[in-house]
């Protein structure tokens, strides 16, 4: 019996109770608008070029409802971007499809932040750490 209380109060003491200090997410997303099914942000550990490549899809662009006026479902498209902070010297288009668009902003100056408007829904996001980041969007029309 003497031999278990000393052992509990040694599990019990102040330095068994040490708090880590909290891990910085290299990225944040601010704002997400209801039709953002998802949205992904990776680092690609491959490249050190300060590229941000965003692309933007719409779930079941190009495919046919049939329960529409206009039976063909459009891609989705960024029709802006606001930088809030840092900035970017210029864009690229990479590829269009029948379901959206991937662009790229190149030259991008750290910590940046935006704020998207895709297919008429907001996606805010900042992301902190220099590198080449792939952000992936998904809306639902």
């Amino acid at each position: 019996m003497k031999h278990s209380i000393i052992f509990l109060v040694a599990l019990i003491s102040p330095g068994a109770f040490t708090v880590s200090p909290a891990v910085e997410q290299p990225f944040v997303v601010y704002e997400r608008g209801a039709k953002v099914s998802r949205a992904d942000i990776k680092h690609d550990n491959t490249s050190n070029d300060r590229i941000i490549q965003i692309e933007a899809l719409n779930v079941s662009g190009g495919s046919i409802s049939m329960g529409r006026s206009n039976p063909v479902l459009p891609p989705a498209n960024i029709s802006s971007i606001i930088s809030v902070n840092g900035s970017y010297v210029m864009t690229r288009d990479v590829r269009r499809s029948g379901r959206g668009v991937v662009i790229q902003l190149l030259n991008v100056v750290y910590p940046y932040r935006a704020r998207l408007t895709i297919s008429e829904q907001i996606f805010e996001f900042e992301v902190k750490q220099p590198g080449f980041w792939k952000i992936n969007i998904v809306v639902s029309q």
